[in-house]
């Protein structure tokens, strides 16, 4: 069969759409991306104002952290929260930036972890085996996949645990850098302030009475890092 110029040109375009969609395919790489969430949480004792949290992901995105509990002080060791609004699938963490401000040590942090991306991925893929994503926040279409977890505690502690459907696993365990802020980090609000006076604001909440009890260094010697966060049970209790 003989082809002729209009049969050929609409191969030609249908060849070159069928690329288009291959190749957007595989950039896009959706067997490469998740569902998930991901939190913040921090001791009762140790009280933080957290002015970012994020994760950097393995293709240089960005996907942001919740934290708004920690700030408001609605939080405890290993509290499982949950975030209202789920995003779309997307590519696994490879860094987890953090920039916050802690209470009992009196110190500002500002810092970057590397997250073990072969680990992550692992945990997603035997969780996808076995039944072990859980339902993500509250999504009408009922997305399911895992949790991150960030816990932060004194001096700079970080946890990070992946939390799905009767498992919990530790991710990472880490320390942040402090550092010595200068002055355009004592704005809030739109406000310039002085150091002193930025504490005050961003831990306002803090009853005297907790500030008295905190300040005389009520538990000092506390290490969160190797605490129970006691998920287990708590999944145990809903089902």
């Amino acid at each position: 069969m003989k082809l002729n110029l209009f049969n050929l040109v609409n191969i030609l375009i249908a060849a070159v759409l069928l690329f288009g969609i291959g190749y957007r395919l595989f950039e896009y790489k959706p067997w490469d991306r998740y569902d998930y969430e991901a939190v913040a949480f921090a001791p009762e004792d140790s009280p933080l104002y957290i002015k970012d949290s994020y994760f950097i992901t393995i293709d240089g995105g960005r996907e942001g952290i919740s934290h708004e509990e920690v700030n408001y002080r609605n939080t405890y060791w290993g509290k499982d929260l949950v975030v209202i609004n789920h995003s779309t699938q997307i590519k696994l963490p490879a860094k987890l930036v953090l920039d916050y401000v802690s209470y009992r040590d009196q110190k500002f942090y500002a810092d970057t972890l590397n997250l073990p991306a072969e680990k992550i991925k692992s945990i997603f893929k035997h969780a996808a085996q076995n039944d072990g994503f859980r339902t993500l926040g509250h999504s009408k279409e009922e997305a399911k996949g895992l949790l991150f977890s960030i816990g932060i505690a004194r001096k700079g502690s970080v946890l990070v645990l992946l939390r799905g459907n009767g498992f919990e696993e530790v991710v990472l365990k880490g320390v942040l850098k402090s550092h010595e802020p200068v002055k355009k980090e004592f704005i809030h609000q739109e406000q310039q302030l002085s150091k002193d006076t930025y504490f005050r604001e961003v831990f306002r909440e803090i009853t005297d009475s907790v500030k008295t009890i905190l300040d005389t260094g009520f538990d000092p010697k506390a290490n969160y890092l190797d605490t129970p966060t006691h998920y287990l049970e708590k999944q145990l209790r809903k089902d």
